[in-house]
This record gives C-alpha cells, structure tokens and sequence, in this order.
C-alpha cells in the first residue's frame, strides 16, 4: 500500500483495511483526508472543508469486504504537514519492527523518521505512545519467553557442562504454577578465567532492566591482568535488597569456593542491603565503598572545589600519615564537612587503610558500572534474548582479548607496563641508600622520607623536613591504653619534628603570654607557640583566642613540647608531654 490510487469498483477484504488505505492515502498526499461517517454497512471519507475530494464505500452481500461505489480523486486544496488521522497506533503499525528492534531509539529521531518517510511533523507525546504501543505487543513474547525458562536452562548447562544456572520461583494460592523470582548464571569459562588469570576483587553492582517488564541485574564483575573488566556471574531479581543480595553472594561465593572471604577485596556502591549481606556471608573480606559515590552524597551539603579536590586527595593517599593531613585541610576549610565525611568509615573509601593481599588500589567502582553501559541494549530485551546477548558479549570479548595479548611480545600487560613506566619516571627524581640488609631508605623531592621493606613489599613513613608525609605518633593521654588499636575515625594529635613551619610577620598576630612564651596566629588556621628552645603548632581549625590556653601551658616547663586542640573542653585536653 505504499502508493494508492483509489477508483470506483475496488474491494477491500475488511473495513478495517479500507479505513487503514484511507488514512495511507491522507499520509502519502500530504492531504486532511479524515473518515467522516463509518458503520457496519458503509463508510464515507472527505477531506477538509471546501475540497472536491469525496469517497464512498458500502458493504458487500454475504461478505465482510467493502467495495468503493463513488469516488471523486480531486483536490482543490493545499497540502498540510500535520495529519488528523496520524495517530500514535498507525505509527506503532509502521515502525514497530523498528522500534522492537532498536527500544533505546530517541524520541527526537523517531520524530525526523517520521518526517522524511512521509513529510509530516509529529509531537514528541505522540512518538512516545507509539512507542509504548509498539513494545506493549512484546508482552505476548515475554509470556513465552518466561514460559521457556527451564529449556533455556536445560540447553545452557548442555553446552557448557560445569556451569551454574539456577532458577528461583514462588508459588501462590491463586495459581498452582510458581511464578518467576530469580535466575543466576555463572558459566564455567568465566569462572575457571577468573579464578586462574584474575585479581581477587570482586565488585557487585545492580542496574535496571529497561523492558516491558521491569527488575533488576545483579551482577559480579572482576579485574584481569590487564586492569580491565572481566564479567563473572549475573542474575536477574525482582528487587535490589538484602535477601535478594544475600542469594546472590551466597551462589557467587559456592561456585568461586570462598569459604568466608579472606584475601578477597569486594567494592561496591553502597546499595541497599549489599553490606549486610557481605558481613553474613563474606565476614573476612575487604569491603570497600566507591568513593566517586561518597563524594556525590557528601557534596550535596559541602559543595567546592577546595573541598572536592582535599577529598580525593584524602582518597588517594598512601599512607595514614598523609591522610591525616588531608582530613586537617578539609577541617580547616569546613570543620563540618570534615565531620560529615568521617560520618563514613575512611577504611571504606581511603587507599590509606586498603590492604594489601589483592595488589589493587582503585578507590571507585567505576570499571564495574562500565558493565552496565555496555550492555545497555541487552537490558531492553526479553530475558531470554538479553541473557543470549550476554552471552555473545562475553565470548566476543574474551577472544578479542585473547587475540590482542597474542600479538604482544612482553610477559606483562600493557596497562600494567604504562603504569610501571609511570612510577619508575616519578621515582628518578628520589634517591635510596641501602641498609646493607632488606631495607632501604628512599628521600624524595620534597624531603620525604620512606623506609622500604624490599623483601615483604612494605613502605612506611619516616618522618622528614617536608610536610606532605608525616609518621603518625599518637598523643598521651592522662590513662593511656598501650593495647588499643587506633580506630581511622578519630583524630590523632601528631607531634611536630623537625624544622618548624616559617610564618612570615606579616600574616600572623603576636600576642604576648604569661611564662615567657609567645603565639603566632598564623592565616592557616593554627597556632604556634614559641619559647627560647622550642617552637610547637597548636592544633585548630579556625582562629581562636590561644589565651584560652595560657594556665595549662604554664603548667609545664618551656622547654618541654605541648600539643593543644583548642576546639576540645579543657578537661579532654591531651598533650605530648612524658609522665614523670
């Protein structure tokens, strides 16, 4: 029907046939065709008001067809770019195998479709419930779909002996056949792959299906030698909770053999009921949270760039003691903001308390959501065809992979020589001496000083004259507890060494205190206090009046250290000083 000519003595099988023509023709000659009177016995179309255009069509005896008995094909009027029987169930008609096919398909571009296929505008409403209209007869197909659950099941686990694919229902009292709840899927390539060649880090993320029926896709996604992703296991669950979690890990951790998670990292996005579910069944494994989504939550209320660039700083660093300098930045600009962050444990989100076991120190979650992006088109299919196209993607990416490697001549990775490269251009600017035994002492730019464990791979902080990295020394309190550990959300006081910080007369007020002993307010925020041998930063986070703190100093010698917070009552003051 895509060129009509209408004439007086032709049939159509139906009315439903003779009205779509009309509306064909309307379309095609850019005209305000319009069915004026339809019944079960006859049909009249016109065009608009003051147009020759006329036609007439009447049912045959004995017969459901309808033959045209007068017709008047000319027009006197202009043609028009909007159609009155352009409706959004004709469009779902014309383009719904294109629409089925490509479901991510932009409004704005269904709509330019339409206008150079037919030369007609169309409102973005309209475009929308002909989409709608056109994926709502997927229904059909997802019954059957769901319906073949099992066979497809049976067929995954015949080609691919070693597999895992289970499928989870619930029985109501209104039907006696159980309704679908969950399906997981590990392959064994994808197991055996991760398990041989893989880092032992693990990230778990959700995302929305994008079909005619909604739910969600857990997936399990690790790191290969190259740093890139390497899929795991998926399932797809009615909702994104800690039951649904909780089945999930349970089946990931039976076919991985992890017995309580030890030397296993998991990132993840803080999503609902996930951490529960790893404290249950993963009780030993590193937990760590993205950083990019703590950042995003945190920002809402402390908003910045000062702030957002401490925070990744404070995210990124290596050790304790550059952390802890970080967190005093971000104090400094925002006591509240410092206090809101710590809200989240820093072992979560800071590279500083990270372990080691696993040889990875990505801070973000960023890699595994990569997943999702890509297989976004899957996601708008029935769940048979979108765990097909799962599938497909894998086995395509693991041989590309696989041929990419072959061609390499090196032993290592290319992403892990770049950064390797990285490093070692960065390390030329440090200089290392040699204890004789296992250890060195590497000095960089700045004066940094780090001790290196060369046979256990470890590095440690030794204080020097810069101030980026500092050893951590915990203050004396009036009841020390040698055997606690120091918990990452408290604040530690540190006790200054080396040269101290030049404050220049200009940017700071001196006041003159009891006991011989001067303060320099410095516009950093703290206070220095200075006697005839020593010079010590009192701790702060905004100027305040340091003779707050002139009777507990004259309590000690001047020539001994003291290490004051100013924002703490005077009872919970704790200072360096020794016990005598």
């Amino acid at each position: 029907m895509e060129h009509i000519e209408f004439q007086p003595g032709l049939i159509f099988t139906s009315r439903e046939l003779l009205r779509y023509a009309i509306r064909k023709y309307g379309v095609a000659r850019q005209r305000r065709v319009f069915v004026k009177r339809s019944d079960f016995k006859r049909m009249h179309a016109k065009c608009r008001e003051g147009c020759k255009w006329e036609l007439w069509a009447s049912k045959l005896e004995n017969d459901k067809a309808f033959q045209i008995k007068t017709y008047k094909g000319e027009h006197n009027c202009i043609i028009v770019s909007k159609q009155r029987m352009v409706k959004a169930d004709w469009l779902a008609k014309e383009f719904g195998s294109t629409i089925r096919s490509n479901p991510r398909w932009k409004l704005k571009k269904f709509a330019e479709a339409i206008h150079a296929k037919y030369k007609i505008q169309c409102t973005l409403n309209q475009c929308w419930w002909a989409k709608k209209a056109a994926m709502s007869e997927v229904e059909s197909v997802l019954k059957e779909h769901y319906a073949r659950l099992r066979d497809y099941g049976v067929e995954v686990l015949r080609i691919n002996p070693g597999s895992s694919l289970f499928i989870k229902g619930e029985t109501s009292e209104e039907s006696e056949n159980p309704t679908f709840q969950r399906l997981y899927i590990c392959f064994a390539a994808l197991r055996i792959g991760f398990l041989n060649g893989c880092r032992k880090v693990i990230g778990l993320d959700g995302c929305f299906l994008k079909g005619y029926i909604k739910g969600e896709l857990l997936t399990a996604i690790g790191r290969d030698a190259n740093n890139q992703m390497f899929s795991i296991a998926w399932a797809v669950v009615e909702v994104e909770y800690t039951e649904s979690w909780a089945w999930f890990i349970q089946l990931l951790k039976d076919d991985l053999n992890i017995v309580d998670g030890y030397s296993y990292t998991i990132i993840t996005d803080q999503q609902k009921g996930l951490k529960n579910a790893i404290d249950e069944y993963l009780p030993a494994a590193e937990h760590r949270c993205c950083a990019r989504h703590i950042h995003a939550n945190w920002k809402k209320n402390h908003p910045g760039n000062a702030l957002k660039n401490a925070f990744w700083r404070a995210a990124k660093a290596s050790t304790i003691a550059e952390f802890n300098i970080c967190m005093d930045e971000i104090r400094s600009i925002s006591p509240f903001a410092y206090d809101d962050l710590l809200r989240t444990n820093p072992k979560y989100w800071s590279r500083a308390y990270f372990k080691t076991l696993t040889h990875c120190d990505v801070v973000d979650n960023n890699i595994y959501e990569c997943f999702n992006s890509w297989i976004l088109e899957a996601r708008y299919k029935p769940i048979i065809s979108m765990l097909d196209h799962i599938r497909v993607q894998c086995m395509e990416m693991i041989h590309l992979k696989r041929d990419y490697m072959a061609k390499l001549d090196t032993e290592l990775c290319p992403r892990i020589i770049r950064k390797l490269n990285y490093n070692i251009e960065g390390s030329k600017m440090c200089s290392s001496t040699w204890d004789g035994g296992d250890k060195c002492e590497v000095k960089d730019i700045e004066g940094n000083q780090f001790e290196v464990d060369m046979k256990k791979g470890l590095v440690a902080s030794i204080a020097g004259t810069g101030q980026a990295k500092k050893r951590d020394k915990p203050t004396i309190s009036s009841n020390p507890n040698p055997s606690s550990q120091q918990d990452p959300t408290e604040t530690v006081q540190k006790k200054k060494r080396g040269r101290p910080p030049k404050v220049s007369s200009t940017q700071v007020k001196t006041k003159s205190t009891p006991a011989g002993i001067g303060v320099l307010i410095g516009d950093d925020g703290h206070a220095y206090l200075s006697s005839s041998t020593t010079t010590v930063r009192v701790t702060s986070s905004q100027p305040n009046n340091p003779t707050e703190t002139m009777e507990e100093v004259q309590r000690h010698s001047s020539s001994q250290l003291a290490t004051f917070n100013l924002h703490s009552p005077l009872k919970k003051w704790q200072t360096s000083i020794p016990q005598e």
